[in-house]
């Protein structure tokens, strides 16, 4: 099944390469390295490795968010 995320949720720095804030145990930012794949249509990506079908992953405020840091859900 392939994994497909908003093109703005892939986040990009020198040290990294490309990542998204994958959420874990419900309230966690975790950064995780992903490969990304082609555009699709409407402004998303493809994720070729890194993320797996269902993970949630944070899509706003992205700048803001620490490794390991504790959020809030906002939907």
């Amino acid at each position: 099944e392939t994994v497909v995320i908003p093109q703005t949720a892939v986040c990009h720095n020198h040290t990294a390469g490309e990542y998204v804030w994958k959420i874990e145990n419900g309230n966690i930012a975790k950064m995780t390295q992903v490969k990304t794949g082609k555009l699709i249509k409407g402004n998303n990506i493809e994720i070729l490795s890194g993320l797996l079908p269902g993970d949630n992953i944070a899509v706003s405020k992205l700048n803001q968010l620490s490794d390991n840091e504790l959020i809030t859900i906002v939907e």
